[in-house]
């Protein structure tokens, strides 16, 4: 999935991760250099990695961005750059109590670690 060189992704998304990572690699090489760590949120339809990656980020356009990368939406969740519907559900429960938390926060903060120790 990652190249030789590179560390395999760790944590919960990492197989997930390193499927997005491989995949990027092929269809949009340099992808790991346009990424805004700062602004990364993988709950932005702008500021996810697709998002960031693609030159038509549209705020309202995730279905646009992930279609213009071939992704339908079950692709999308199986190469990280989403979270499935049933990990959704889950995740809103858990934080019910706490509106300002973000449930795309893990996620996020994988992509985030795998970036930084392969840029």
């Amino acid at each position: 999935m990652t190249k030789a060189s590179e560390p395999a992704p760790a944590g919960k998304y990492g197989e997930r991760i390193a499927r997005g990572a491989a995949f990027l690699d092929e269809r949009a090489p340099g992808w790991r250099q346009r990424i805004d760590l700062e602004k990364l949120e993988l709950s932005s339809c702008v500021a996810c990695v697709l998002g960031q990656v693609s030159a038509n980020a549209d705020p309202y356009g995730w279905r646009e961005v992930r279609l213009g990368f071939g992704l339908d939406f079950e692709s999308a969740e199986d190469h990280g750059f989403a979270l499935s519907d049933d990990e959704y559900e889950t995740v809103m429960e858990a934080i019910e109590s706490a509106d300002d938390m973000d449930v795309y926060d893990e996620l996020t903060s994988e992509w985030r670690q795998y970036i930084e120790a392969t840029r």
